[in-house]
Order: C-alpha cells, then structure tokens, then sequence
C-alpha cells in the first residue's frame, strides 16, 4: 500500500498521528517527509513505519452459545 500526500498516518516508532507532507522518489525505495502532530516536527521515514488509521471500530460479536450462558448464570 502506498500512501499519498496530506494523508493521515500513524508513526509506529513513536505511536502518534503524523502528516504526510511529501514523498520522495530520488532513492530506490520512496521515502516520506511526515509532520508530527502532537510535536511540530517534521521528520523523513520509510513505509515501514507508517501505519493506516483504521476509521472501523472492531467489535466482538455475540454468540448464541454466549448469550445463552449468561442467562443461565443470571437464574442461578
């Protein structure tokens, strides 16, 4: 997956949102010029660490074999 300009990502060395202001093409693999939010910094990464926010929360979903358990413990 590759990434594009002014997308949001996550810097996974330090965990936080980061900007991706430009991307570099001069080396064999591209490279990424990011902006920090939470610091104000501008930093050069490679794809690696770049990570895309999820914008789904994932939820557990219920069995009926889960459901039915618990009703039972509530009569007991």
């Amino acid at each position: 997956m590759d990434y594009t300009k002014n997308t949001y990502v996550i810097y996974t060395k330090t965990g936080k949102i980061a900007k991706i202001l430009d991307i570099h093409y001069d080396d064999k693999t591209p490279y990424y010029t990011i902006n920090i939010l939470d610091e104000n910094r501008e930093i050069q990464t490679i794809k690696s660490y770049l990570k895309k926010i999820s914008s789904r929360k994932k939820t557990r979903k219920r069995t009926k074999k889960r459901v039915w358990t618990k009703k039972l413990c509530k009569k007991i």
